[in-house]
C-alpha cells in the first residue's frame, strides 16, 4: 500500500498534468505528452533549452522532473532541484526535495544532512515534522519515519500529534495493535474526530488476520482506562464480532453507564443484531 502512494509535496496525492496552463509554451504540452509515453529523452530535449533560459517557469521545471525521474536520471534531477534550493534554501518543500534526490541517488548521509536543515528552526513546527516523516516514507523508510514522527511529537510536547498518520502508516504494515493504540490516543483526545478514529478502529475489528493484536490492544485499553465509555464500547464492538453477543452487551451496557447518553451502546448493539 505505501509504495503505491505518492505523496506529492503538499501531503496530497500526486497529480500528472498535461499541459494544464493555457500559457505553457507548446513545447511543454508535447513534452508531457512524451512523457506519458515513456519518451523520457525526447522530452528532455524539448524542456532543457526553456530551463536553461528561464529556470523559474514551475511548468517547465515541472515536466522537466517528471522526465528525469522517468529515465532514472538521478543526477540530472538534483542538478535541477539544487538550482531552486540554491535561490531559496530555508524553503522546507525544497529541503524536503533534496533529500528526495539524495535517497535516490543511494546517499542517505546527504539525505539526512538535508532533513535535519529541514528541521533547524525554533520553535519546533508540526508541519516540518510531517514532511521530514513522509520523506523518509518515499524512500521507503518507515522506521525512520516512524521515529521522526514520534520525534516530532516529542519536540511540541504533543503526545497526540501525528496519531492519525502513525495509525494508518501501522494499519498499511500489518502492525493491527499499535493502529489501535493511536487511532484509540486520538479517539481520547480530538472530541472533534472521534467519529472518524472511532470508525477506523471498528473497520480493523473486522479484519480477520488482525482479530489477535486488536483483541490485545484493546484489551490493554480497557485496563488502562476503564471509565472510558468508547474503551467499554469498542471492546464490545470486538466481542460482537467474534460472536459473544452476551459479553458484548455487558460491555454496551458498562460504556452506557459512563455516557452523557445512555442507551446509546446498547442501541448501537441491537442495530447491529437486527
Amino acid at each position: 500500500l505505501l509504495k503505491r502512494i505518492e505523496i506529492n509535496r503538499f501531503g496530497g496525492p500526486a497529480r500528472i498534468r498535461i499541459g494544464g496552463n493555457p500559457d505553457d509554451p507548446p513545447q511543454v504540452v508535447q513534452a508531457d505528452r512524451l512523457i506519458m509515453d515513456g519518451r523520457y529523452e525526447e522530452a528532455i530535449v524539448l524542456l532543457r533549452p526553456l530551463w536553461l533560459a528561464d529556470s523559474n517557469n514551475a511548468s517547465v521545471v515541472s515536466s522537466l522532473k517528471r522526465a528525469y525521474k522517468g529515465l532514472k536520471d538521478y543526477q540530472g534531477l538534483l542538478r535541477l532541484v539544487e538550482v531552486q534550493w540554491r535561490k531559496d534554501p530555508d524553503n522546507p518543500v525544497l529541503q524536503s526535495e533534496m533529500a528526495d534526490t539524495y535517497f535516490l541517488l543511494s546517499e542517505p548521509d546527504s539525505a539526512t544532512a538535508m532533513i535535519e536543515k529541514l528541521l533547524a528552526v525554533t520553535p519546533p513546527e508540526e508541519g516540518r515534522y510531517k514532511l521530514a516523516a513522509r520523506t523518509f516514507l518515499r524512500a521507503g523508510r518507515y522506521a525512520d519515519g516512524i521515529k521522526m514522527y514520534r520525534r516530532g511529537r516529542k519536540a511540541l510536547g504533543d503526545s497526540v500529534a501525528f496519531a492519525e498518520e502513525l495509525g494508518r502508516l501501522f494499519e498499511a504494515r500489518r502492525e493491527y495493535g499499535a493502529a489501535v493504540e493511536e487511532h484509540f490516543r486520538l479517539l481520547e483526545a480530538r472530541p472533534q474526530l472521534r467519529n472518524r478514529a472511532q470508525k477506523r478502529i471498528v473497520n480493523l475489528i473486522k479484519v480477520p488476520e488482525a482479530a489477535s493484536q486488536v483483541t490485545a490492544a484493546l484489551e490493554r485499553i480497557v485496563a488502562r482506562a476503564p471509565d472510558n465509555e468508547f474503551a467499554h464500547s469498542l471492546y464490545g464492538d470486538l466481542l460482537f464480532e467474534s460472536g459473544a453477543i452476551d459479553s458484548a452487551f455487558a460491555e454496551y451496557h458498562r460504556a452506557d453507564r459512563l455516557s452523557t447518553h445512555p442507551g446509546d451502546n446498547q442501541f448501537r448493539g441491537i442495530k447491529q443484531c437486527l
